[in-house]
């Protein structure tokens, strides 16, 4: 059985498909995959630490004047060479996890009609799934929609809505304090921040961490992924651990870490809530979908977590970590709440429905 896997852009639409896919193979060691990403380095570095086969497709985006402005011209050859992919894979099934990769891919995957099956992991459903609704069998959601586009065509095309969770890599869920020590060569005395931004990296976030230094590393100890070569050289300590990308031994930091600074990617949310940690959401704030607000408002209802601005991050981010550091009972109930929106069996619920699709039973 053949499974193609298309999506890309941050790391955050590859990492749930590899979750996926080990689920799969689990269930049938035979299967095999091909992962189509974008042509960013951090997708193909991921996909590459992964060990999976994957090719980069060229796909435009739309998110500056000079990408719109080459839109009629990318387009067309992602989409002539999304044609190949499929005519070489020939895949029995397509699993979509959104994003601007997808949209070639599966459009030559219906009209080569190959069954196409869609995550949306965002509370706010993102355009390339509005648009490839139309086209799938079926669609998984990761967390409750707001709105669901478009229902007058799920009920023409008998679309089928699953709500399966968001899926993770069940390795992060194996790490431990211990092997975290061992990684950072902290004391372990003392309690740890972890500032995350992303495969990407984020900007203010990064400065943040840095132009508030002297203040949090008399509270914490510090370990700081910063995106791919974003690194500060010049700040150094014993007890901050800088680091641009980390592949192996990631599950030993997120299990040290006490409090983590995110952003409100729904990936990155369902990893921390899994691993039931005290989390504060930083959202994107030029984000034009509104995918990181909303994800981030909905669990600040439910006192899950808490949610900071960027544009006051350097006011507010000392006080903060202050305030949390110093009661370890708001710090377990926020972890606590966080926890009740995981959902571990969300990999193998995704991948039966992709085996019944491929199968013809669903």
């Amino acid at each position: 059985m053949r499974i193609l896997f298309c999506g890309g852009g941050s790391v955050g639409h590859l990492a749930p498909s590899i979750a996926v896919f080990e689920a799969l193979r689990e269930k049938d060691p035979k299967i095999r995959a091909l992962f189509v990403c974008s042509t960013k380095k951090d997708d193909r570095a991921f996909l590459k630490h992964e060990k999976v086969n994957a090719i980069p497709l060229i796909a435009p985006r739309t998110n500056s004047l000079l990408r719109a402005a080459l839109f009629p011209i990318l387009f067309p050859l992602g989409c002539l060479e999304a044609f190949g992919i499929l005519l070489f894979f020939r895949p029995h099934v397509i699993f979509a996890k959104g994003g601007y990769v997808s949209v070639p891919v599966c459009l030559m995957g219906w009209i080569l009609f190959r069954p196409i099956v869609l995550h949306e992991s965002d509370r706010m459903m993102g355009r390339a799934n509005k648009t490839l609704l139309r086209f799938a069998r079926h669609l998984c959601i990761g967390a409750p929609q707001k709105e669901i586009a478009n229902e007058d065509v799920m009920m023409k095309r008998n679309l089928q809505v699953h709500a399966t969770g968001n899926p993770i890599r069940r390795e992060l869920l194996s790490g431990n304090r211990d092997g975290g020590m061992r990684v950072t060569r902290f004391s372990g005395k003392r309690p740890v921040l972890l500032v995350i931004g992303g495969s990407q990296g984020a900007e203010a976030l990064n400065k943040a961490v840095w132009e508030n230094f002297e203040g949090l590393i008399t509270l914490c100890d510090i370990i700081h992924i910063t995106g791919l070569n974003k690194m500060n050289t010049k700040i150094k300590h014993s007890r901050y651990l800088q680091i641009d990308v980390l592949y192996e031994e990631l599950q030993h930091i997120y299990a040290l870490a006490d409090i983590v600074v995110s952003r409100a990617g729904a990936g990155a949310i369902a990893e921390f809530a899994a691993m039931k940690k005290t989390l504060i959401l930083v959202p994107l704030p030029n984000d034009v979908q509104q995918h990181q607000g909303e994800n981030a408002r909905f669990l600040q209802k439910a006192n899950a977590v808490v949610v900071l601005e960027q544009r006051t991050l350097n006011d507010v981010l000392i006080p903060t970590v202050r305030t949390l550091l110093a009661d370890e009972n708001y710090r377990r109930e926020l972890a606590e709440r966080l926890h009740t929106f995981a959902d571990p069996d969300a990999a193998e619920r995704i991948a039966n429905i992709l085996l019944a699709t491929a199968r013809g039973e669903a």
